[in-house]
């Protein structure tokens, strides 16, 4: 027999609903109903919205402003409505981690020497150990070059939160057309003395 596992943490998302009392009532019902079915399977504690996609988005963004515009907002995550940010503390969830991410704007461009200086130094020290920073292979080599980065970003991200496994295939399915049509001439692959992949 194969003993069955309950999870004790779910999640739901991909969440949207009309701004009006209609939509209002409409979303409170299905996350009471998801919920619910949750509670069913054992689970015990709930996330929401998730937003299973490449970049993993399972946040209210918040505008610093709390105007509700989009001023500053990058385009593939504009600011959450107050209307989505209530339906869900009224649905009973409350914050579970809290990060922050602001914009900053140089007047001269002289003003990235000191920066650009300190990458120059540790560029230098990293090539001087050993190591090797390439540009990626293009043909058959490219799904190479694709998967040591799958390596690579499945180790570094690991230990975020949240974090969700993508299997490989998913993984290649996802980058290589997009690998294949765009330009990839700033991307590079770093390895080790060895000849590992450690970044990109």
């Amino acid at each position: 027999d194969i003993p069955i596992v309950r999870r004790v943490e779910g999640s739901l998302g991909f969440f949207d609903c009309a701004p009006s009392d209609e939509g209002r009532e409409s979303a409170m019902h299905l996350i009471k109903i998801a919920i619910d079915w949750l509670r069913q399977e054992g689970v015990r504690t709930v996330f929401g919205p998730m937003d299973f996609n490449s970049w993993f988005q399972y946040r209210f963004k918040i505008s610093g402003n709390e105007a509700g515009n989009n001023d500053g907002d990058l385009p593939w995550e504009p600011s959450s409505s107050t209307l989505h940010r209530g339906i869900f503390i009224d649905s009973g969830f409350t914050d579970s981690i809290h990060f922050s991410s602001f914009f900053f704007e140089l007047e001269r461009p002289t003003d990235w020497d000191p920066y650009l200086a300190q990458v120059e130094r540790q560029h230098t020290a990293l090539l001087s150990s050993g190591f090797t920073i390439r540009p990626l292979r293009t043909g058959s080599q490219l799904r190479e070059d694709l998967m040591q980065i799958y390596k690579v970003s499945k180790s570094a991200f690991a230990q975020n939160p949240m974090y969700e496994d993508i299997p490989p295939d998913i993984f290649m399915r996802m980058t290589e057309a997009s690998a294949t049509s765009s330009d990839m001439g700033a991307s590079r692959l770093c390895l080790s003395p060895q000849g590992d992949p450690v970044g990109f």
